[in-house]
């Protein structure tokens, strides 16, 4: 309890108590700098939730074998042969750095794509290596002449 008798008969003694029991008030203001950015987490991911969200419906199957992961895809085949050719990498392409990333004892990710309407025929069979694929920049793909420069196509159908 505080002794009321010695202090100011003024009401301001108020205001100073009331201040100093808000901590908010006695706190120095920050002079660090801006406040500390938020940390982003990322949760990896399975194989099957990277297809699922990177491959869409063309998604078939995704398994490990050794320490390659590989992926069956079955990609539209609605366009002109450029654009369905170019379709098969691009649409692949997106499982890659979400990989190599939650998957850390891959290192080398193969691709299958399927023709949607005869699934035993494949379109093509691709692969990449985890050393080639820190040599691409994954948010800025490369037009797909380029890109198959730095992959290993190891089946393309003739288009």
């Amino acid at each position: 309890m505080i002794d009321t008798t010695l202090l100011p008969k003024r009401p301001t003694w108020l205001l100073v108590l009331a201040c100093g029991a808000i901590p908010a008030c006695s706190r120095q203001p920050d002079s660090a700098g801006p406040p500390p950015r938020q940390q982003i987490v990322i949760i990896p991911q399975t194989l099957e939730e990277i297809a699922r969200t990177t491959l869409g419906s063309a998604y078939r199957s995704a398994r490990i074998q050794g320490d390659t992961v590989m992926y069956e895809y079955a990609p539209k085949q609605d366009g002109t042969l450029e654009a369905n050719y170019n379709r098969i990498f691009l649409l692949g392409a997106g499982a890659v750095p979400a990989t190599f990333r939650d998957e850390k004892a891959a290192q080398k990710i193969r691709l299958t794509a399927l023709d949607p309407a005869l699934p035993s025929r494949r379109l093509a069979v691709w692969s990449i290596s985890r050393r080639s694929s820190q040599s691409i920049s994954w948010q800025h793909l490369p037009p797909v002449p380029e890109f198959i420069k730095r992959i290993k196509v190891e089946y393309a159908a003739q288009r």
